[in-house]
């Protein structure tokens, strides 16, 4: 009898840390996401700089001295 509930909570012990562990890595999976969000973000800010920026210069230069991809659009 002692055998099977030295088992049982070794069986719940073990499952209980298996949550725990779960929990921690979906906590860090979520807080990725949002890492890899913000960065996609700021990414998208950056190249609309870049745009805006080559538009600028685009009009202070003369004609073969024009920015390559200052028309692209998305």
């Amino acid at each position: 009898m002692d055998a099977s509930i030295m088992k049982s909570n070794t069986v719940s012990s073990y499952l209980s840390k298996q949550e725990e562990t779960k929990a921690k890595l979906k906590a860090r999976l979520a807080f990725s996401d949002q890492e890899i969000e913000l960065q996609g973000r700021r990414i998208h800010e950056l190249e609309q700089l870049v745009k805006r920026q080559r538009l600028k210069l685009n009009t202070l230069c003369a004609g073969p001295m024009l920015m390559d991809g200052a028309i692209e659009t998305e």
